[in-house]
């Protein structure tokens, strides 16, 4: 079913998440609220305190990353087949943990994190990627503020940039005042 890249699959996707994440809608877990390396324990960001909204939220966000991760893959050809495996697959992981049932902080953090991911995604074989360098950054200094162990990924967008990107020290600080700037 998911082996072709169809709309119609993609909204197939959107049940999968519901059925496999349906313990967010029934409030079998306790509503946690793990803020304490987050910018989220202040009260001025919109945080949903009733369990379905939670579970909404958290169905949401799993659905928008299952969708980015198949779109990084197909657009950047990880795979010769068009598929929606790879959100497929993430989807399952995430699904796994029980601290990622409800939408935490982790989850939001994860948004920031595929969105940098797909910043750095763009710098292949371009000839001024400048901007794209500064996004990457940019999101991931907010999904530390977000998640604060996060911070420990900044090597690993280092070595993603110079994996995609011939060693430039110009592009490394454009990556990181993107990162510390926020």
């Amino acid at each position: 079913l998911f082996r072709q890249n169809l709309f119609l699959n993609s909204l197939v996707l959107a049940v999968y998440v519901i059925l496999v994440r349906y313990k967010s809608f029934l409030g079998s877990f306790e509503l946690e609220k793990h803020f304490e390396n987050s910018i989220l324990k202040y009260d001025c960001f919109f945080w949903p305190s009733s369990t379905f909204s939670n579970g909404i939220l958290s169905i949401l966000l799993v659905y928008f990353h299952a969708l980015l991760i198949n779109r990084m893959a197909i657009k950047n050809n990880y795979d010769r087949i068009l598929s929606l495996f790879p959100g497929l697959f993430y989807i399952l992981f995430v699904s796994f943990f029980p601290k990622l049932v409800s939408s935490s902080d982790i989850l939001l953090a994860n948004t920031f994190l595929l969105l940098g991911l797909n910043e750095l995604n763009k710098v292949y074989k371009k000839y001024n990627p400048s901007k794209s360098i500064f996004n990457a950054g940019m999101f991931g200094g907010i999904a530390m503020l977000v998640y604060l162990p996060y911070i420990l990924l900044l090597p690993v967008f280092i070595i993603c940039l110079y994996s995609l990107r011939a060693q430039n020290i110009k592009e490394m600080f454009q990556l990181i005042s993107g990162y510390v700037i926020v």
